[in-house]
């Protein structure tokens, strides 16, 4: 397979550099009217013929000069955004002539609203997004499969610790998924579905076992359960609409059983070696109860197991003098339950997500007082404004699968654009409270960049209220405070104020590190612990290191990694359902000797 070396480690580029327009469109006789299903139609028709008959002036003149193609896997064979009319009309062209395309077709059902926009009397393409949807050669099956592969039915569908996978006749694996959470699971379910020989392994005893034992208890997704739900499973009317972390391990453990996936809990993964000369990888396993050890031989790993955020890797600020401070201090990421801080003042350093979550769960659980120290400005977004606005198209009006592609269809650079002006609308129309929480000396970011945020600092500036924290705010139960933490006395933290060097002292019994997740050199970090080897690790785009390319992709996640046989898939419980998909489909074309090469860059 051709993957194109030369892409490896592309640049990231600053969020306001991905710029792009809107077309400016007037108002036209009949538009509330229109049958965009049955204009549709007839656009796909002109545009199928245009395609398969390769009348290339005709096709060129189907776009807007300003026109973006995202594809998701179809004639690029990768994630790729191009922009403007000949870009995107000599890629077609290209790509075309190397493997036909053969029909067009769409019904009412299936429109969900899209339809190309209206300009000058015709229509014209705007934004043209393709995304695949499985191998015609290996399509997605129902689950479980009647024929159990490699691994014995004996072996799938167990959720507890079971030992090293047994595996029939020394075979070769097709893929090995490591880690068995969200992303895991969504993996082992699209690969078994496309037919692929995989295990899924996990130092965890269950599916999903992270979400018990790792995150605070009081952890509740700030996510519905429909975008959040795995690929071919719903979650039933037993869970909550914003499911607690027991609730998802045991969501991904009956995916696990119903599905009989190939699931190995209490298993760590201690090297992974490629040979150029079988083309395969040899994964060094060890069963943590027992010690005992094995290798597995496998043509692909898919990294499903925490590579952007893990709780491997917290960001620790450098804080003098802890050794006088007597009391309990924790990071986020190892925060439980608030049993050691009943009675005692606390302060929460960090103003995210995670340090409002734990705030009030501290303040819920018999903290005596606690305050949420803040260093920069914040968005906070009312919960129920920002569902509707999140989630507005996973209310059962489409198939998840349909909402996934409509809400990716659009360039990175224009979603950007509208989601700017939207959240902005919807920070002003909190008037009360932004003043209750400027009162209490809460910094705003009034003017959000939403892609910015998470660019430099991942996300971590940013609060949903789904626990409904703004009413201990407003009711003074939970404090707050502006600076730096710098280091500790007897009796509390040593704060430096924002606007000067001079200090002052927050009173504390207790401290909860919120301070999200370093920036780590994650091939480095893994060639020198010999996770992976050190000529296959120099390879590997960081994916660590968050960004986009000029394109508004992200390098090295779902298609090429910089490895060929390498994936890193899983970001995010909203991802995680086409992410699988594009993976499977990647892995099962390399099966069937059928990867095409790549679109240059």
């Amino acid at each position: 397979m051709d993957t194109h070396t030369s892409i490896l480690n592309r640049p990231r580029v600053k969020p306001d550099e991905l710029v792009g327009e809107f077309p400016h469109v007037p108002v036209f006789e009949g538009e509330q009217s229109l049958d965009a299903a049955s204009i549709a139609k007839t656009f796909l028709k002109d545009f199928e013929e245009a395609v398969v008959k390769g009348v290339w002036n005709a096709f060129a003149d189907l776009f807007a000069p300003d026109t973006w193609w995202r594809d998701h896997l179809t004639l690029t064979f990768d994630r790729r955004t191009l922009h403007g009319k000949d870009e995107v009309v000599a890629a077609w062209k290209e790509l075309v002539a190397k493997r036909p395309v053969s029909a067009f077709g769409t019904s009412a059902e299936e429109t969900y609203g899209m339809a190309p926009h209206f300009a000058r009397s015709q229509w014209k393409i705007w934004v043209l997004a393709t995304a695949a949807d499985h191998l015609v050669d290996s399509p997605f099956a129902p689950l479980p499969r009647k024929n159990d592969g490699v691994i014995g039915a004996g072996q799938c569908g167990k959720v507890a610790p079971q030992g090293l996978p047994k595996i029939k006749n020394g075979a070769h694996l097709d893929a090995v998924i490591i880690g068995g959470s969200a992303a895991g699971t969504a993996n082992a379910i699209m690969l078994r579905s496309a037919g692929a020989d995989v295990v899924m392994l996990d130092v965890e005893d269950t599916p999903g076992g992270l979400w018990s034992n790792h995150r605070y208890e009081s952890f509740v997704l700030h996510h519905g359960k429909l975008p959040s739900s795995l690929p071919m499973i719903l979650p039933d009317e037993k869970y909550n609409e914003y499911m607690t972390g027991k609730q998802l391990n045991a969501y991904m453990t009956d995916a696990t059983e119903k599905f009989q996936l190939p699931f190995f809990g209490g298993v760590k993964v201690i090297s992974n070696t490629w040979s150029d000369a079988t083309k395969e990888w040899k994964v060094l396993i060890e069963d943590i109860r027992s010690g005992e050890q094995m290798t597995l031989k496998a043509k692909n790993i898919v990294m499903a197991n925490g590579f952007l955020i893990g709780n491997e890797t917290p960001f620790m600020p450098k804080l003098t003098d802890r050794d006088v401070f007597h009391g309990p201090v924790e990071h986020s990421t190892v925060y439980h339950t608030a049993k050691e801080y009943i009675g005692k003042d606390v302060v929460v350093v960090g103003a995210g997500n995670s340090g409002h979550d734990i705030a009030e769960d501290l303040s819920r659980s018999g903290a005596r007082s606690v305050t949420i120290l803040q260093k920069n400005p914040i968005i906070w977004a009312d919960f129920e404004k920002m569902m509707a606005v999140v989630s507005f198209m996973y209310q059962g009006q489409m198939s998840v699968e349909a909402a996934d592609f409509q809400g990716n269809a659009l360039p990175l650079a224009i979603a950007r654009q509208m989601m700017i002006p939207a959240l902005k609308g919807l920070i002003d129309s909190m008037g009360e409270t932004n003043k209750v929480l400027e009162e209490a000396g809460y910094m705003l970011n009034k003017n959000p960049d939403m892609l910015g945020a998470a660019f430099n600092s991942k996300g971590k500036n940013f609060f949903m209220d789904q626990p409904g924290l703004f009413d201990l705010i407003a009711k003074k139960k939970i404090k707050h405070a502006n600076g730096e933490a710098v280091g500790f006395t007897p009796d509390g933290l040593v704060i430096k104020k924002l606007d000067s060097a001079e200090t002052f002292v927050l009173p504390a019994q207790g401290v909860v590190l919120a301070t999200g997740y370093e920036v780590v050199d994650l091939p480095a970090r893994w060639a020198k612990s010999g996770f992976v080897d050190a000529e296959s690790a120099a390879k590997l785009e960081n994916v660590n290191r968050f960004g986009f390319d000029k394109e508004g992709e992200l390098p090295g996640f779902t298609t090429f990694s910089g490895h060929e046989h390498l994936y890193f898939s899983g970001i995010g419980f909203l991802y995680n359902r086409a992410i699988a998909r594009f993976t499977a489909i990647q892995i099962m074309a390399d099966k069937l000797g059928e990867f095409p090469e790549r679109l240059r860059r």
